[in-house]
């Protein structure tokens, strides 16, 4: 394994469940290229990080720095805004890399290689879908450009991306521990909203949408990682803020894209029903969905109803400490 004096990458590690810390820490030891260095931020409610890094570092003799800070513990995003003022941009690039996911032994390497083969800003690579006990599920379907192929790597069209992914609310891109970014383009991406309306819970999806309407981005279609389903999951807790937000945001994500000319009306109104089946499904009579649900109830004039989505969506956000922090 190479050693590099100065790391191209930073790997941030916004904490919240401890419980799989060992197996992130084996994933980043296991790496070809340790040319990065760590910061974790320990968010969690039993704030008992550092205790679990100190013991798996008395016997793993780390390649890498392993630098820890206090979370603010006000929820997610606040965390990985956070830990973007705790790296300071001083690397060339950056990756968030969450509690419960997984990377494979050259994720640092095929990365790097991706940047140095294309004028990319931010580079995404393919996943799969594993179990709590990382036993391999499925890996999700790509479209038609992706695998039509023989490419390792693809340099992203954005139209492509747009009409592949909103319409079906199907975001096939995968999630940010499955990207990296350059410094200067994650620093500039600082927006949280393609249009006008904040894309808070997909806010993956959202950060790649923003990076491919101002930047090249590759795709590296060899599987690095994997995303990790677990009971713990606050993504698959329907009562959790966090998963409602995700449903949601994509009307917000919808209506940004077909104000921007990125969708048409049919395309984007297709979206919206279905994003509108998924919050029926989520709220079971919940009255605080009602406003959201009656806004896109309507959408024979979907102005209207991007206006009065927009003026919902902003009254619901303002309950969450998390959403007006990421701001």
């Amino acid at each position: 394994m190479s050693t590099p004096t100065t790391p191209l990458f930073t790997t941030l590690v916004p904490v919240y469940k401890t419980d799989f810390i060992e197996d992130i820490l084996q994933c980043l030891q296991a790496q070809t290229s340790q040319n990065f260095k760590v910061i974790f931020s320990d968010d969690s409610p039993t704030q008992d990080l550092a205790d679990l890094v100190q013991e798996w570092q008395a016997h793993a003799a780390p390649t890498f720095t392993i630098k820890i800070i206090q979370g603010p513990r006000i929820g997610p995003v606040t965390n990985c805004h956070h830990l973007l003022d705790a790296w300071g941009y001083d690397t060339p690039y950056m990756h968030f890399l969450f509690d419960d996911d997984l990377i494979f032994p050259d994720f640092y390497a095929e990365h790097a290689r991706a940047y140095a083969q294309t004028q990319a800003d931010a580079c995404i690579s393919a996943r799969i879908i594993v179990s709590e006990a990382k036993t391999p599920i499925f890996s999700p379907a790509l479209p038609p450009f992706i695998t039509g192929g023989n490419q390792h790597i693809t340099v992203l069209n954005r139209q492509e991306c747009v009409e592949s992914i909103l319409p079906f609310c199907n975001n096939w891109l995968g999630e940010l521990s499955f990207a990296t970014f350059k410094s200067h383009a994650i620093q500039r991406a600082s927006k949280r909203q393609l249009h006008q309306i904040p894309y808070y819970g997909l806010n993956d999806l959202g950060l790649f949408m923003e990076m491919l309407a101002e930047h090249p981005v590759a795709y590296i279609h060899s599987n690095l990682g994997a995303f990790r389903k677990n009971r713990t999951q606050t993504s698959q807790d329907s009562h959790s803020k966090v998963f409602q937000s995700t449903i949601i945001s994509w009307a917000s994500i919808l209506f940004d894209a077909h104000s921007k000319g990125w969708l048409s009306t049919e395309q984007a109104t297709q979206g919206l029903k279905k994003t509108q089946e998924m919050i029926h499904s989520m709220a079971k009579g919940n009255a605080i969905f009602s406003p959201i649900l009656s806004s896109l109830a309507h959408l024979e004039d979907i102005e209207q109803a991007k206006n009065t989505f927009h003026h919902h969506w902003a009254a619901l956000l303002l309950s969450n400490p998390d959403s007006v922090n990421g701001q």
